[in-house]
């Protein structure tokens, strides 16, 4: 249930912004991008292949759907050509920008989004939640840390369900690192 609440905050804390920017004389200009931390190696409550990308902007038209595949390279390559920016790297360089973006902001209605019940926000992990014990004794998180897959592990199955297959990571070109001690 904490990694659902924590969820709902953070995409509360993405509405508020949202919200208070498209109520601002700034909004005719404005283009908001949130991308969250890319995949690498870890899994979302969808799968193991994605990270999931906010665009708010008066620039894009209501009701907008768009299924092309885009990436992290995407987003600042939109960024950049926004802002009138070369490429940093050939990466960016090639990379598709956003295509849903008009040229004029035709959306200008302020943003609107529902805040989630207080019983979801303040909901917490019951004791018999999947794990939970293993859960309270990860040390807090820092970059490319070792508890990955079991992390993953933890939250896809508190999500999806206990008899739910957690996928296995899908690893590209292997650095031959070796472990620190």
């Amino acid at each position: 249930m904490e990694t659902r609440v924590r969820w709902f905050c953070e995409k509360w804390q993405n509405a508020s912004i949202s919200i208070a920017v498209s109520n601002s004389p700034f909004w005719k200009d404005t283009l908001i991008c949130v991308l969250e931390d890319d995949a690498q190696a870890g899994i979302d409550h969808v799968d193991a292949h994605r990270s999931t990308a906010y665009v708010i902007s008066p620039f894009i038209q209501k009701g907008t759907v768009d299924s092309t595949f885009y990436n992290t390279d995407s987003m600042l390559r939109t960024i950049q050509l926004v802002l009138g920016m070369p490429p940093m790297s050939q990466y960016d360089a090639v990379a598709t920008p956003f295509q849903f973006l008009s040229k004029n902001a035709s959306n200008v209605e302020p943003f609107k989004a529902i805040k989630p019940n207080k019983e979801i926000i303040t909901a917490l992990n019951s004791k018999t939640a999947y794990r939970s014990k293993d859960s309270n004794n990860i040390p807090r998180f820092a970059e490319e840390s070792e508890i990955d897959e079991e992390l993953n592990d933890i939250l896809w199955k508190s999500i999806k369900g206990i008899n739910t297959t957690t996928p296995q990571p899908k690893y590209g070109v292997q650095s031959g690192r070796k472990k620190r001690d």
